[in-house]
């Protein structure tokens, strides 16, 4: 479901449909860069270490529809360590504020539109 005129995920999507969703926008935004969605990272142990929710050839996008429940932690220990040197940002439009300030203090911009993510990837 979408709200308004811009595309805003709201508190009842799932993970997977957001993410699939901000693929689908950013694919269309950006028609000449290859856009995906759910790629696995492994650690050194071999194990799953994170996902990237959605990213291109220049950035990783989290995709989060909760409003920050663990989220910090995630962005900190396991994101961050894992993005191979790309710009990381967090599509967050439900993320409560105290969350969304930790994340940002950590150099991480986070977004409440895809608009705006979109405008950050044209940047990258």
């Amino acid at each position: 479901m979408l709200a308004g005129a811009t595309p805003v995920l709201v508190h009842n999507y799932d993970p997977a449909t957001a993410e699939k969703e901000m693929q689908s926008f950013l694919q269309k935004a950006f028609p000449g860069k290859t856009i995906g969605q759910g790629k696995l990272i492994y650690g050194p142990d071999g194990k799953v270490a994170t996902d990237h929710d959605v990213f291109g050839d220049n950035f990783i996008c989290e995709v989060t529809c909760g409003k920050g429940g663990g989220k910090v932690g995630q962005v900190q220990d396991r994101l961050l360590p894992n993005t191979g040197g790309k710009p990381l940002a967090v599509y967050g439009p439900n993320l409560r504020p105290g969350p969304a300030a930790r994340i940002e203090e950590l150099g991480v911009p986070v977004f409440r539109t895809m608009d705006d993510v979109a405008a950050w990837v044209g940047r990258q």
